[in-house]
């Protein structure tokens, strides 16, 4: 983690032409392209049940990549933005209830944290983007890196709509396990504290501080 994009591939698979949506789907394709200046360098389009494969390839110097582990007992654990929002959306249209605006955007267009990512190069000692839940991604940077951690649940950075579902039902399972937030999880030493401020202040983005990893007990 934390490379800078550089191309990426596309493979699409479609049961018949629809040339409105063809249309809305590579537009939506370009304008991210033009996002992160990469380029489609290839790929493969073939009749079939519809299947959309992407592979993005970046680039990051020599072990300079963010990795799962490297963490140390003492280092706070930090996750960036909200969590939850995607799940709830998703739980909601389960039930045939509409979601906000706020809560699709986050389920249908979530925004790939690569800025911060690339900011941390050389300050986090272990990352890793949550895309299973906080509970399941933070447990492979403790495996990983050997150590472990209890999540306080009142640190948990939630958007309003999140945190008043949890106050209704006690369904913290948004928030922890329900994925789909692409947001980042990841560790520092203590020394680069201040440096964690300035990169919030600098991206303009929401970094919440959780707690502390603890020594494992073997």
């Amino acid at each position: 983690m934390g490379a800078t994009p550089l191309y990426f591939t596309l493979a699409l698979s479609l049961p018949s032409v629809d040339k409105k949506w063809l249309a809305d789907f590579s537009q939506s394709l370009k304008a991210l392209a033009k996002q992160y200046n990469i380029s489609l360098v290839g790929g493969d389009t073939s009749k079939g049940k519809l299947s959309i494969t992407i592979n993005a390839t970046g680039f990051v110097e020599k072990n300079q990549a963010l990795l799962r582990s490297g963490a140390q007992a003492g280092d706070p654990i930090f996750v960036s933005n909200t969590l939850g929002d995607a799940a709830l959306a998703w739980q909601q249209i389960q039930k045939q209830q509409t979601p906000s605006s706020a809560l699709l955007k986050q389920f249908n267009r979530p925004e790939p944290q690569v800025a911060l990512a690339q900011s941390l190069l050389g300050i986090a000692n272990s990352c890793i983007d949550i895309s299973d839940g906080l509970e399941q991604d933070l447990s492979h940077i403790l495996t990983c890196s050997k150590v472990g951690a209890g999540i306080n649940l009142e640190a948990l950075p939630l958007s309003s709509e999140v945190a008043q579902h949890i106050a209704n039902t006690q369904d913290w399972c948004v928030a922890l396990a329900g994925g789909d937030d692409y947001e980042l999880c990841f560790t520092v030493p203590n020394a680069y504290i201040n440096r964690i401020k300035a990169i919030e202040k600098d991206l303009d983005i929401k970094l919440t501080r959780l707690v502390r990893l603890l020594k494992r007990k073997d």
